[in-house]
């Protein structure tokens, strides 16, 4: 565990950080809800909920409760709830350092710190007070949708694309037809060449992910047509082999854990 967040601390700094522990956390787990309490001194008590999101105001479960980390289900070992409650509050008092200090030398070391980052902010994290928002026990954690940018739904999503890849392949190759290599060929040639491409930017803005995924699988199967059609060499079948095989490192490489900040070690 610590070496992951070792790793997402050279990509996130301050409240931001924070989330992405807790995806990391959930993800590594396959907890359907987390929920950390930090003191951060200065701040006082501090909630945070996994993917940013809102704590019901009508419960008091929290608001006498100690700093820790309550998830659903409560599975994650002793020594990482240790590693992450202290990255946490480590990363709540540099924050209120930063903000406090009036010296010129902290401010250009906050700068530093998140000029490293160079992923989009899809919107701002805020930190909820005990005193305005708690979660109770009988609290349901399931209402809410799943963190849909997760680094989890990204590995799934990767590697069920290099399944496609593959067996669409494998299919040609054999010359197989019918209804499978169908339905494999109409998911390849909408997703597949689009996601080998866009998937490297991962962007935290899941429609314009998804929209940007199918044009550019339409621009490339276009453009490949068009070039066929010049070259007089209207071969689909081998088109389709070449797309397949020239994306599948791409799909290979997405799919590894550690390349989106899931570290199989930890």
């Amino acid at each position: 565990m610590q070496q992951s967040l070792d790793e997402l601390r050279t990509l996130h700094r301050g409240v931001g950080f924070i989330y992405q522990i807790l995806n990391l956390v959930a993800a590594q787990y396959q907890l359907r809800d987390v929920v950390i309490v930090i003191n951060g001194e200065r701040a006082g008590i501090q909630i945070f909920r996994l993917g940013g999101r809102s704590i019901s105001p009508d419960r008091s479960g929290l608001a006498n409760a100690t700093p820790g980390l309550y998830c659903d289900p409560p599975i994650v070992s002793p020594e990482d709830e240790d590693v992450v409650i202290r990255a946490c509050r480590e990363e709540l008092i540099h924050i209120q350092t930063l903000r406090t200090d009036p010296t010129p030398d902290a401010k250009v070391r906050s700068q530093r710190r998140w000029q490293r980052s160079d992923r989009p902010r899809r919107r701002r994290a805020v930190a909820v007070p005990v005193g305005t928002a708690s979660i109770g026990d009988h609290d349901d954690w399931h209402d809410d949708e799943p963190h849909p940018d997760g680094p989890f739904v990204r590995l799934v999503v990767s590697r069920l694309l290099v399944a496609v890849d593959v067996a669409t392949l494998v299919l040609a190759l054999a010359n197989v037809h019918g209804t499978s290599r169908f339905i494999l060929g109409l998911v390849f040639g909408v997703f597949i060449p689009g996601w080998s491409l866009v998937g490297l930017l991962r962007m935290k803005n899941t429609p314009l992910e998804i929209g940007l995924t199918m044009a550019t699988s339409f621009a490339l199967i276009l453009v490949g047509a068009q070039i066929l059609i010049t070259a007089n060499f209207w071969h689909l079948v081998l088109f389709e082999e070449f797309l397949c095989l020239l994306c599948l490192p791409s799909l290979v490489w997405q799919s590894r854990r550690r390349w989106i900040g899931l570290n199989a070690s930890s």
